[in-house]
C-alpha cells in the first residue's frame, strides 16, 4: 500500500511519475530496505538527491556517472 513496501527487496527502482509521493521517500529507507548498490533508474531526474546518497547508484538522463 506505501511505496516503500512496494520496492522492499528489490534491486532497482525505476521511478517513471513526478507525484510528490514518491519525493516525500525517504533515501536512507531505500539503502535500508534495499541494501547497498541498490540503483534508481530516474529518467525525469525527479529525484537527483537521490544520487548523492551513500549505497545508492543513481542513474538520470543528463547526468554524470557519479554526483559529488
Amino acid at each position: 500500500d506505501d511505496p516503500l513496501s512496494a520496492v522492499h527487496g528489490a534491486q532497482v527502482l525505476a521511478i517513471a511519475t513526478e507525484w510528490p509521493l514518491y519525493r516525500d521517500l525517504l533515501s536512507d529507507q531505500l539503502v535500508v530496505n534495499n541494501g547497498v548498490g541498490f540503483i534508481v533508474l530516474d529518467a525525469n531526474r525527479f529525484m537527483p538527491s537521490l544520487g548523492l546518497m551513500a549505497g545508492i547508484r543513481y542513474v538520470a538522463v543528463g547526468t554524470p556517472d557519479r554526483l559529488d
